[in-house]
């Protein structure tokens, strides 16, 4: 990762909106982000990544947080 710490980037017009280009050093191949901006106006991009959640192949119970008595089984899950 380069480190750009205070090194200006300066907004440009495309088309009838207003944009920065980033380094491509920076982007590291992610064609898509998510952009956060806080109180302060500072802006946070987050690349867009597909969650772990949305895969099918994996069901909600893999991803279940075991209880201190063990793992417990729903009545659904007996019926299966």
């Amino acid at each position: 990762m380069m480190n750009l710490s205070g090194k200006e980037i300066k907004v440009r017009k495309v088309g009838n909106s207003e944009g920065i280009i980033l380094p491509k050093e920076l982007i590291a191949g992610n064609k898509s982000y998510r952009i956060y901006s806080d109180e302060e106006g500072v802006l946070t991009l987050i690349p867009d990544r597909k969650s772990v959640f949305d895969n099918p192949k994996f069901s909600k119970k893999d991803f279940a947080i075991p209880s201190d008595e063990g793992p417990t089984i729903s009545e659904s899950e007996l019926n299966d």
